[in-house]
């Protein structure tokens, strides 16, 4: 398994622009061893009808989508910046302090576990197709391999009970709790495998995505009252991330990016999560960090999948609060209806033409086949009538974050706006994912902002875990 995945993804590390330092970990590791405001208005009366743009066989298409894969230097590095924004959002309502929490839970600090989690990954990345098919000492490691690293003891024991289970706990897991054989949660849970000869990782991805779900839910687990604080406080460090990556890499492109815009008139009124205002056209953005449930994205339960994209994603009609495609619905109507009501503050928008409603998800879910189809049906129910014949308002689309990331390096050369142009102009019926369709003009072009942030990171864990080697390292580079 770990053959097959490692011939899967060797392109990317040969070919990210964060693989220089994935390589120089590999190899230092390896030597002490064997990844809007207001209620919700009536419902219109076809609402209903929008479910009938999925099928059952659709639901399969959202595992198909993670089973591709994901990039782990992007999830790697957006978990470590998500968790330095939650701790600067203190004066928030709901917020939690993730880093002490995460301690008192697990007993090992968070830094440590990012470190060992980094050390992990870049030990097994670093492994060629060759040297797995030696045999399993390649890849086997024992919990002596981790003390060359400036960690304790207990910390390192900690960590590995954490990741680790064993093939009868597995199976009984299993058996448990499974949703069909797309499930895959218990092996993402603990992705390493006790045997005789040590530790066997079951799958590469699934250790770089621990370094995202182990600190989120070990807080989540807490208790029940913290896991709704949770998920309520995950939402604006979300929003702070994605301002973030938007804001950077939208400098010097003659984009004008507002986050959190606000009606002037009432500013407790927020129109949508941000807007991109580049030359005639217009991006309004929602951002959404729900996660979305095992069981409704691997059962293969149509009606409980189409219940909760509409809860997390449309309308909660439990609690009548709009969510993303009708938030996005009333931006469009607030700032070019048919009687415009909205300003926002030191902004002109009266040369704008085009309007580009784009949701954007943390959760892979908004990257899947056919989501954008479904959402956009629900969208154009909330829209009609509401809008003016002055501006184009294109299809709602959706995406996930590292879709976003992905084009984000190359805002210098196309506008947000023209991305979501190139996608509608090879897939007018939104069948597909933004990064489905690559531009020719644009392939190759180097994610400077997210090898910046890689290089950061891993220089932080290098000096935490080698602090003397990386010392003397930075001693040569100034001599």
């Amino acid at each position: 398994m770990i053959l097959q995945s490692k011939r899967d993804r060797t392109n990317w590390i040969k070919s990210s622009a964060c693989s220089p330092n994935s390589y120089q970990w590999g190899i230092r590791l390896t030597q002490g061893m064997p990844t809007s405001c207001g209620r919700a208005d009536p419902i219109p009366a076809d609402y209903t009808a929008c479910r009938g743009h999925l099928s059952e066989a659709d639901t399969h298409l959202i595992p198909i989508g993670e089973g591709a894969g994901f990039r782990p230097e992007y999830k790697i590095v957006r978990s470590h910046l998500m968790l330095k924004y939650a701790n600067q959002l203190r004066n928030h309502p709901q917020f939690i302090d993730v880093t002490a929490e995460f301690q008192n839970a697990k007993g090992i600090s968070l830094a440590d576990y990012e470190a060992l989690c980094f050390g992990l990954f870049a030990k097994c990345v670093t492994l060629s197709p060759e040297d797995l098919q030696n045999g399993a000492s390649a890849f086997t490691f024992r919990e002596h391999n981790f003390h060359s690293m400036a960690i304790p003891k207990e910390s390192v024991a900690l960590f590995l009970r954490e990741m680790t289970t064993t093939p009868e706990l597995l199976s009984a897991r299993i058996k448990q709790r499974d949703y069909g054989s797309n499930d895959f949660t218990e092996l993402r849970k603990r992705p390493l495998i006790s045997a005789s000869r040590g530790y066997l990782p079951i799958d590469l991805l699934f250790l770089a995505e621990k370094f995202e779900s182990g600190p989120f839910w070990a807080i989540n687990d807490i208790s029940r009252n913290m896991g709704d604080r949770l998920r309520k406080f995950w939402g604006p460090v979300f929003e702070a991330y994605m301002n973030d990556l938007l804001r950077d890499s939208l400098r010097q492109t003659g984009a004008v990016f507002v986050a959190d815009p606000r009606d002037a008139t009432d500013p407790a009124c927020q129109i949508c999560d941000g807007l991109v205002l580049q030359g005639h056209s217009l991006v309004l953005l929602e951002y959404k960090s729900c996660m979305f449930t095992a069981e409704t994205k691997y059962s293969g339960n149509f009606e409980l999948l189409v219940d909760e994209i509409e809860k997390k994603l449309v309308r909660d009609k439990g609690e009548s609060k709009k969510k993303g495609v009708e938030q996005l619905a009333d931006a469009v109507a607030q700032l070019f209806g048919v009687e415009p009501r909205t300003i926002v503050k030191d902004l002109d928008l009266s040369g704008v033409t085009r309007v580009y409603p784009l949701l954007v998800t943390l959760d892979g879910i908004g990257g899947s086949l056919l989501i954008s189809r479904l959402l956009n049906h629900y969208f154009a129910n909330f829209i009609s009538g509401r809008r003016s014949s002055r501006v184009e308002v294109k299809p709602l689309l959706c995406t996930d974050v590292e879709s976003i990331e992905e084009v984000s390096g190359c805002f210098q050369s196309m506008s947000l706006a023209g991305f979501l142009d190139f996608w509608l102009s090879k897939d007018p019926n939104f069948m597909g994912a933004l990064t489905a369709f690559t531009v020719p003009e644009l392939e190759g072009n180097r994610n400077v902002r997210m090898a910046r942030e890689w290089h950061s990171l891993s220089s932080e864990i290098s000096e935490r875990s080698f602090p003397e080697e990386y010392a003397a390292a930075q001693r040569a580079k100034d001599s």
